[in-house]
């Protein structure tokens, strides 16, 4: 069984929908990196184009159960991981061992690969801020330089430009979080939800979902899946 025929029979509900498009992108993206793994840890024990195609099909099958996959990359990776170590168990299996420093170099490769993809996500969020607001953060939180000693730069109190970064920050975990909840086809109910997104607003689905103007989060699979996916981001 080949990944895209794996990929082509995934399921079309619009929930599954979108998770199954963010699985498709990743795959297209790291599919040389993926195959690579495979090899390395396949050990002759089984084809790594069908240790592959396996992980990919786990994956599509969670999705098909409505359960949301956070981490891509982690996923497939421990997924093919467990499979030949499942293999090697098994006593038809002639295993060659693995080369432990080969291992941890792809597993930090999946982790660079996700970490990229956030950091372009961020990237995207931050640009969407007032140039100030940027300027802002990248002095204070980035440079780690201190309100007290940009007094000139901003042409402002030490006290106000701690003010423009909290409003910066808070605009940024904003923007993060439109960014994610836009990603995909979405509705115009999904878009209204995003665009009136408050400044302040609880991390917590459960409570955000029982709040004032966050009934659509109760009711859409969709937007609470990309509300996981926020608030599984470090320092969201």
């Amino acid at each position: 069984m080949s990944v895209v025929t794996v990929l082509a029979e995934a399921p079309a509900a619009r929930a599954s929908r979108d998770s199954h498009e963010e699985l498709t992108v990743y795959f297209a993206e790291n599919r040389a990196m993926l195959l690579s793994f495979a090899r390395k840890i396949a050990g002759g024990v089984i084809d790594p184009q069908d240790l592959v195609a396996d992980a990919v099909a786990s994956a599509v099958a969670q999705i098909a159960r409505g359960q949301r996959i956070a981490a891509v990359g982690a996923y497939l990776f421990t997924t093919m991981r467990n499979r030949v170590h499942d293999e090697r168990r098994s006593p038809r299996s002639r295993v060659i061992a693995l080369v432990e420093d080969d291992v941890c170099a792809d597993e930090e490769a999946f982790r660079s690969a996700d970490l990229f993809r956030e950091r372009a996500l961020i990237r995207r969020a931050l640009h969407s801020l007032p140039l100030e607001q940027q300027r802002a953060l990248m002095l204070v939180v980035v440079n780690e330089e201190r309100p007290r000693d940009l007094v000139a730069e901003f042409a402002r109190p030490a006290s106000s430009i701690s003010s423009l970064v909290y409003r910066a920050k808070l605009g940024l975990r904003r923007a993060v979080l439109r960014q994610l909840l836009g990603e995909g086809e979405r509705s115009p109910e999904c878009r209204a939800f995003a665009d009136a997104l408050p400044d302040i607003f609880p991390l917590d689905r459960g409570h955000a979902r029982t709040a004032p103007g966050f009934e659509h989060l109760g009711g859409c699979e969709a937007c609470s899946a990309a509300w996981d996916r926020f608030t599984a981001l470090p320092a969201s």
